[in-house]
Parts: C-alpha cells; structure tokens; sequence
C-alpha cells in the first residue's frame, strides 16, 4: 500500500502548542501516512530532540523571482524523499504565504487560520481554478469560520479544531517551589497575562491593569513571563510607574503549565482577535480568568466557571475585573488539583486533535486512518 506523505511547513514563529501537535503526529503510528517537517526561513527550529526537520533557506522578499526559488528550494528539498500522494500542511501565516507559492495544480493543502485578522493573509486560490483545489482551513473557533466564509471559503472548506489542551492538575508542593523561585511570598496574588507576551496578546493592558489593582490591594504581583521585546516593555512601564515591587519577573524556559500554575488570577486582554492556543488551556485550569469582552474568545471561555471580562483597551475596566476575579477565587489553591470527571477509556485532549487532523488528511487522500 502506497502510504501518503504529509509535509508539515513551518517557520520560526510556530507556537509551542502546534509544535507539540506536529511532534505527536509525526510519533504516532499510522502506517497510512508519512510526515515529513520542514521549515521555512530562518530562527531556531520548533524542536531539538524531536523529529527530523529539515530546513530551506529562502530569499528576501523584495528579491524577484521569490515565488521561482521557492518552488525549486522545497521541491529540490523533497526530490527524491516522497513518493505517492502528497499532502502539504502550513502551520503558521507566513508557512501559508510561502506555500501558497508551491501550489501545484491537484496539490492538497491544509492551512492553520489562527485569527479573524490571520484570514485575508491565510486565504489562497488554487491557480487550476477548480473548487476540488481550494485548501482546507483548520481554524480554532467558530468566529474564525464564519470570517472565513465571509471571505469567500467554501463552508466544506472550513474545519474548526479546537486547541489541544488538558485540565492543569497542580501540584502543590511544585507551585509553591515555582512561586518561591519567583519571588513570591504565600500570601501574596500573582496575576499573570496570558502567554505568549506579544502586543498582540494584549500583556501591557494586562500590566497596566495589575500595576492599578495593586493600588487597592498592596498584595498583588506581577508576574512577567519571558517575552522579548514586550516583556521589556512592561518592564519599561513598571519603572515608569515606580512599581517595582510589584513585578516578578519569570525567567526563560518555564512552560505555559508551571506558569499557570505559579498564578492566582489569569489575565487575556487582546485589543481585538488573537491566536487562542493558550485561551483553552487556561479556562480549563480552574483559575479566575479576565478576558477581553469580544465575541472571538466567548466560546472557549464558557465553561470557565470564574470568567470576568472588561472592555479593550480600558485599563481601569480590566483593573476592576482583577479586583473582582481574586474575589471570586477558591479559598485553597487545591481547588485546582480536581479535574473534570472522565469516563474510563476517554481519550486524552491530544489524541483527539491527532484524531481530528488524521481525518482531515483522511478525507483529502480518501486513505482510512483510525485512531
């Protein structure tokens, strides 16, 4: 049997959560598909002690003929490593982009549509013009689909996966280890913006907003994840308001889990829609959530039983509802260990996105994959 070979593009701006989608597809074994890794461009690689990615250097936007040398750099990349039907996955805007270059007539395409504001830069048309080339779009919410087919997308074209994400279970002799490596005394209330620290994420609201809260309460840290250039910038804000007792800085390396786990209150305050990887994963922690009150991020947040929202861009609104979120919060940090009742035999969050995309690449080669 001819297996078919799913080529996974990625570039330097992969987010840590499809990384881990993409290592547990390449691992799992499905004798129907092959997988095959290769990144775009430059950056460090999603991974260094995972599956073989393979690496293509390309040029310069402005340089002419880009669309000419992408085609022969992944093409001569794959020569003589694929045989049989192919399937190519972009997992970021700019693998989408690039592979909208690569396109060949009859070529299957899978493409990851993080945001609303991601789909006009995501939407590619196939150059053969027939309906049966038009990618697949995985898209994490329904919001994201309906922008879609607002663009245009055929609706059989459009398939939401939710992130993959498990309840956190703490452990508490580890948060208090994690917390104390912080900096942060027991009694005192880490409020933390959500992962990853990007303009786009909106972690200065959620800095300006704390360095607020801690005005009516003196207990309230800060805690700044490692960010680049916005970690930075809050850091800038800190000083600024001469605040620096209320920040703690996290240092590099910690995962979204342990970070979670250090805090008491979770703040996502986007300006307007934004990659929700790490949304799904914090509702379902069980700590008080502050979230932005825009439509993109009220299905993942749902079932979180201590939500608050405020309105974009309002630091004084977002500082109201920290306030109103450490009140709301469980008396004991061991609220958190319980989880969500499960039938035996339920499968992990992760299997079922495994499950959901082997079907997907399924439905594009007519080739049976079970789980």
């Amino acid at each position: 049997m001819t297996r078919t070979n799913i080529v996974h593009l990625v570039t330097h701006d992969l987010s840590p959560a499809k990384a881990e989608t993409i290592r547990a597809l390449c691992t799992y074994h499905a004798t129907e598909f092959r997988h095959r890794v290769i990144q775009l461009g430059p950056g460090p690689l999603p991974w260094t002690d995972g599956p073989p990615v393979s690496r293509v250097r390309l040029l310069p936007d402005w340089v002419p003929f880009q669309r000419r040398h992408v085609q022969r750099a992944v093409g001569g990349d794959l020569a003589g490593r694929l045989d049989g039907r192919c399937v190519m996955h972009a997992w970021t805007p700019n693998a989408a982009r690039r592979s909208a270059m690569v396109i060949g007539e009859g070529q299957r395409m899978v493409i990851e549509v993080f945001s609303t504001r991601a789909v006009p830069g995501c939407v590619v048309w196939p150059r053969s013009g027939r309906m049966t080339d038009v990618p697949r779009y995985v898209c994490p919410t329904t919001a994201v689909r309906r922008a879609l087919l607002r663009a245009g997308v055929p609706e059989e074209c459009c398939i939401v996966i939710r992130p993959a994400a498990e309840p956190i279970q703490v452990n508490l002799d580890r948060r208090a280890q994690l917390r104390a490596d912080v900096g942060l005394e027991p009694d005192e209330i880490a409020v933390l913006p959500l992962p990853p620290v990007t303009r786009e994420t909106g972690a200065i609201w959620v800095a300006w907003a704390t360095l607020l809260a801690a005005n009516v309460r003196p207990d309230v840290r800060l805690i700044v994840p490692d960010g680049d250039g916005e970690a930075e910038r809050i850091c800038r804000l800190v000083r600024a308001c001469r605040h620096e007792h209320v920040a703690r800085l996290a240092r590099s390396g910690l995962k979204i889990a342990e970070l979670i786990s250090i805090s008491d209150v979770i703040a996502f305050l986007p300006a307007e829609d934004a990659p929700v990887d790490t949304l799904y994963q914090a509702a379902l922690s069980g700590r008080p959530l502050v979230v932005t009150a825009l439509p993109y991020f009220a299905e993942l947040v749902e079932d979180s039983p201590h939500t608050m929202s405020c309105q974009p861009r309002c630091p004084a609104d977002a500082a109201r509802a920290i306030l109103a979120a450490i009140e709301s919060r469980p008396s004991s940090a061991g609220h958190y260990d319980r989880r969500p009742d499960r039938q035996p035999g339920d499968w992990s969050a992760q299997k079922r996105v495994v499950s959901s995309y082997l079907s997907l690449y399924k439905s594009l080669t007519n080739v049976q994959a079970v789980l």
